[in-house]
């Protein structure tokens, strides 16, 4: 299920009390600190709801039961988040770094689905090579294949049409039969058309399953075919980056990687944006780094967009937190844009874009 749907169902959710859990794990090494950070927010969640008498041991047990399932504590990415009630029961795995929450309440605390919104950037990744054709699809850290075999040409041979698999462009017969080699030039010339030709029929095929989605479009392939494929595509959200390489000599984790790369790139663009946004705006009285100021825009629905620092963020006591995550919720219902970041430089607990200046409602 996407996050955008996640949130959704569980903002539905009516059944009483909602216990909310969330931590950072780890995908190598000790395992047991999972465990231990789980049953750590568990405590602080029991401790909580025992003070505002909401303890429920029929849920509870669900939720302390996975303390001691070692075999899940072992297979995990860099945080989940937990939500229980009466009749919900479910764990999201995270690809990102979340902060710790345990907070009760009468509805969920979904920051982190919020913040791994931001963190969750899907990718389709095109392998092009001379042997074969290949899409993947990039999405929340799992890579899949996409079946394009009835659609796209195999390889290039397929692509040429050619009644061997190997056929000589190197030279034609002259009169008399003698062998007349071409120049170099004349012969790149004619690889550079064969070559477009190929890009040009993996296109016509891929757009009959892409065409219409807004999803990147990631090449990986040899450097000379992608001004080649940029310039006969039809699909308009091909990416600036690209996978260098054959990828045929790529393992899938490799991939995965490579990707990720220029997935972080494009974050770090978010961020960018926002920041130049905010410094060109700060003459106009539009702008807010105070906790106070922040409520106080989400009170007039008056939040654009907020940088959330979760570095400093999870400094803050626990209930501090929830107050401050579930501000952060409120503001995102509005229809705010929010950027999560982890910034230990940083004095700043969250800067922010309002939609219109404060005093001009007065």
């Amino acid at each position: 299920m996407k996050i955008e749907d996640r949130i959704k169902a569980l903002e539905k959710n009516n059944s009483g009390t909602c216990f909310s859990i969330s931590i950072p794990t780890v995908m190598t090494g000790d395992y047991e600190k999972n465990r231990i950070r789980w049953k750590n927010a568990v405590s602080k969640l029991q401790q909580t709801a025992e003070e505002h008498d909401t303890y429920d041991k029929a849920i509870f047990d669900k939720i302390e039961n996975m303390t001691n399932a070692t075999d899940f504590w072992a297979h995990q990415k860099y945080g989940i988040a937990g939500y229980f009630s009466e009749n919900v029961s479910e764990i999201v795995k995270l690809n990102h770094e979340t902060i710790s929450i345990s907070d009760v309440s009468d509805t969920f605390n979904l920051y982190p689905l919020v913040s791994e919104l931001q963190a969750h950037y899907s990718v389709y990744i095109l392998c092009i090579s001379k042997n074969k054709t290949s899409l993947f699809l990039l999405d929340g850290g799992t890579l899949s294949p996409v079946d394009i075999s009835k659609n796209v040409v195999k390889n290039y041979d397929e692509a040429m049409n050619f009644d061997e698999s190997k056929q000589s462009l190197q030279h034609h017969s002259g009169k008399g039969g003698d062998a007349i080699f071409h120049a170099n030039s004349a012969q790149g010339d004619m690889d550079d058309t064969r070559s477009k030709q190929y890009l040009r029929r993996i296109d016509d095929g891929l757009m009959e399953v892409i065409q219409g989605q807004t999803i990147p479009l990631v090449l990986a392939c040899i450097d000379d075919y992608y001004p080649m494929y940029k310039e006969v595509t039809a699909y308009n959200h091909l990416h600036s980056e690209m996978i260098s390489g054959n990828p045929d000599q790529y393992t899938h984790d490799e991939i995965v990687e490579k990707a990720n790369c220029i997935i972080t790139d494009e974050l770090g663009k978010t961020v960018t944006n926002f920041l130049d946004r905010y410094n060109e705006t700060a003459a106009g009285d539009i702008i807010f780094d105070e906790l106070d100021e922040f409520r106080n825009a989400i009170k007039m629905k008056n939040v654009d967009s907020v940088l959330v620092n979760e570095s400093k963020l999870s400094q803050y006591d626990s209930d501090e937190i929830n107050k401050i995550t579930r501000d952060i919720m409120q503001a995102h219902r509005t229809g705010a844009k929010v950027i999560c970041v982890s910034d230990t430089e940083s004095d700043y607990l969250l800067l922010g874009i309002n939609r219109f200046s404060m005093e001009t409602t007065a």
